[in-house]
């Protein structure tokens, strides 16, 4: 199916720089900033498209429950806290809230930044998971799926590495962001 977006096309006055064509005839947007991926959002579902972003409000219940639903696991993070995570079916926001507020993983983030800056930690937690999850399935599913890039110009650094876009990006095949 050839795609209705092209590398350079905007939404909203937003570039996209990435493309991967569907055949289901559903969109998902990815990108390293979540404000400017519900404003795409939004105007992709107003001109009446059928447009998922990892956010509560556009993940359906049915895909949430048949794809967010995690195994029972022990997470062993670098400092040496062992976090069990019992089964469970994760919204994107109680996934969100566990990685930001969670006691648990304050050993493990940068003092100066709050984030979780080592890959193997980042990947144990329950929001990379469904994050994966989500990039995998509407991968596989044959959603169209368009990337707008980095819009505010963020600074890639160590105290605050891109772990999810770099996973997308990793999953489509795509080039990392800059």
């Amino acid at each position: 199916m050839l795609s209705s977006f092209k590398v350079g096309s905007k939404i909203a006055d937003i570039e996209i720089v990435k493309v991967r064509p569907g055949t289901n005839g559903k969109i998902v947007v990815v990108g390293k900033d979540m404000e400017t991926l519900r404003t795409v959002a939004a105007k992709l579902k107003a001109q009446g498209k059928d447009v998922m972003i990892l956010d509560d409000k556009y993940i359906t219940k049915n895909f949430r429950d048949t794809h967010f639903k995690l195994e029972a696991y022990d997470a062993t993070f670098s400092d040496g806290t062992v976090v069990h995570y019992p089964e469970k079916t994760w919204t994107v926001d109680g996934a969100w809230d566990d990685m930001i507020k969670n006691s648990k993983y304050e050993e493990i983030k940068s003092k100066t930044s709050g984030f979780i800056t080592n890959y193997d930690d980042i990947v144990q937690i329950p929001m990379y998971k469904i994050n994966n999850k989500f990039i995998e399935i509407a991968e596989s599913e044959g959603y169209e799926i368009l990337s707008i890039g980095n819009p505010t110009n963020a600074v890639r650094s160590a105290d605050k590495p891109w772990f999810f876009i770099d996973m997308e990006y990793n999953v489509m095949g795509w080039d990392l962001l800059k």
